[in-house]
């Protein structure tokens, strides 16, 4: 989401991009080499969320459930770069803000599933307060976007603030449900 971003360290990313560009094409060996530079490069990307995956499937114990979910993710994962090597760079859209709020978009929906996942062992009045403040993030960076012009966005920040509090409120009711009505002694 922009916060902090990880690299490879510069001395190693020379030294792998001057192996690639010393490679022939076509050959055994060459394409060998750069499946395992682009191995070590997108690594980091996919690791972190294949873990969790691997996790909660192996929570879920069904076989079946694990073996769907890791094949559609393979797809997901795999149909881009065939698109990608089948028509090169013309299939790529162009960058642009539109890919800074699509990096906004996908950075929460994995804060919101991290929580989800967090709420088999964290107490439930935590994850809806950790569910609750990741609105109210959602809510502070919209505002402070820059959206002249488009005044919609504040009433779709009052929203996400209203849906904060109702996360917040939503658990106080539900235990005051659970603790059944008020007696008098």
């Amino acid at each position: 989401m922009g916060l902090f971003q990880f690299a490879l360290p510069y001395r190693l990313m020379q030294w792998l991009s001057s192996l690639s560009e010393r490679q022939r094409s076509g050959t055994f060996l060459g394409v060998f080499i750069m499946g395992l530079i682009s191995a070590l490069v997108v690594s980091p990307c996919i690791s972190p969320p294949l873990a969790a995956a691997l996790v909660y499937l192996a929570r879920q114990g069904d076989a079946l459930l694990g073996a769907s979910a890791l094949f559609a993710m393979g797809v997901g994962l795999g149909v881009p770069l065939v698109v990608m090597g089948t028509f090169g760079l013309t299939s790529m859209p162009r960058s642009g803000a539109w890919m800074d709020a699509t990096k906004f978009i996908i950075g929460y929906l994995m804060i919101f599933v991290a929580i989800w996942i967090s709420m088999s062992f964290l107490p439930y009045t935590a994850a809806m307060l950790l569910f609750s403040l990741t609105f109210i993030t959602i809510a502070v960076v919209i505002m402070r976007a820059k959206v002249r012009g488009r005044r919609w966005w504040v009433y779709v920040s009052v929203v996400i603030f209203a849906g904060a509090g109702l996360f917040l409120a939503g658990d106080t009711v539900l235990k005051s449900l659970r603790s059944g009505p008020a007696t008098e002694v």
